[in-house]
């Protein structure tokens, strides 16, 4: 045999053994994608082997099928293969809807906040949330992740012992997060509170007029629909320095779906459990509010219905303003108390 014939033939018997070992590897190989609520957010894990840190909010993970499972913020066990929002429940309550003459809850409240913020639960309670007390259609629940502090979770456990009105999964509760906090929301919803009409998921620096928005509610009798401040053609951050930074590898789009500002949305409760089983299917995306109202919004063909009495800017912190209004942002505990009093003030005359 020549020498050109053999080194030719070695040739292909190579290629032939790197295409067959390459196949193999592939069919032990399947790629999920994991959201970063590990303490460490920011690991993109390959082959089960070697870590490097990576900028993106949601993880793609390459897994082998015999791989460990990934671990929660308390090192229980959560294998990769299942659906992605998978955090048990730290605190949890079932009876929240339950009526006492079998009538449909109106409208849930679910605020958004960190553990450590007692007093401003405190301050919402007994302030624009407190028409629970009055009014037996709507509830009031503040959704909460880990604090991984136990002094904190201890007064967490007594606060929930005399309110009921908490509901605290297991995850790292940081800003990274607010994604899985607020599938958090329709995975409550979906299982605890279905006979709902609708829900509002709103942030803890924010004053809402429930009497207002519920009225709105009313009114246009919403289905099949986001309710909120609708924000277009928003385009992903590509400044590293900056908070809302968004690589390309986490969305790979040049504009954003339409999506209501995260600091208050309503949902209408018919998306609720299509929103929920959706976010399951899809890869992770930390912005909250363009994942739950924009991307997830899209695949179920929900509508967004635009409402100018919502904002996520700051009007003037006064009775007279809220009056007409649904919602304003980024309000001290000071102001709320302030809206509070007047808004409810029967002397106070507004032009």
């Amino acid at each position: 045999m020549s020498k050109e014939k053999f080194a030719g033939g070695f040739v292909v018997f190579v290629f032939i053994m790197f295409l067959i070992m390459y196949t193999l590897d592939r069919v032990g190989e399947r790629k999920i994608y994991l959201p970063n609520y590990l303490p460490n957010r920011d690991l993109y894990i390959k082959n089960n082997s070697k870590t490097k840190t990576t900028s993106s909010s949601v993880s793609m993970v390459t897994v082998k099928t015999t791989s460990a499972p990934i671990m929660t913020s308390n090192k229980r066990q959560v294998s990769p293969q299942n659906d992605l929002h998978q955090y048990p429940y730290l605190i949890l309550e079932k009876d929240v809807c339950k009526t006492k003459n079998s009538t449909d809850v109106f409208l849930v409240i679910a605020v958004c906040i960190t553990p450590q913020n007692f007093e401003h639960r405190h301050v919402i309670r007994e302030t624009w949330a407190s028409i629970g007390k009055t009014n037996p259609q709507t509830r009031l629940v503040f959704i909460l992740g880990n604090p991984r502090d136990e002094k904190v979770q201890a007064k967490l456990e007594n606060e929930s012992r005399t309110y009921h009105d908490i509901i605290q999964e297991d995850f790292v509760d940081s800003y990274r997060n607010l994604s899985i906090k607020s599938v958090a929301i329709l995975k409550w919803v979906s299982n605890y509170c279905k006979t709902a009409k609708y829900v509002l998921k709103v942030d803890d620096d924010m004053y809402i007029n429930v009497e207002n928005l519920v009225k709105v509610l009313e009114q246009r009798a919403v289905k099949n629909s986001v309710l909120g401040f609708l924000i277009r053609g928003a385009r992903p951050v590509q400044d590293k320095n900056s908070k809302w930074y968004t690589p390309r590898n986490a969305f790979n789009g040049d504009v954003y779906p339409d999506y209501c500002s995260g600091t208050a949305y309503v949902l209408s409760s018919d998306i609720v459990p299509k929103l929920f089983k959706v976010s399951q299917e899809i890869p992770l995306f930390w912005l909250e509010d363009i994942f739950i109202t924009g991307i997830c919004r899209t695949r179920i063909k929900a509508n967004i219905v635009n409402d100018w009495g919502f904002t996520y800017g700051k009007p003037h912190p006064d009775g007279c303003t809220f009056r007409k209004r649904i919602g304003g942002h980024r309000y001290t505990l000071e102001e709320m108390r302030k809206i509070w009093k007047e808004v409810n003030d029967a002397i106070l005359k507004c032009q």
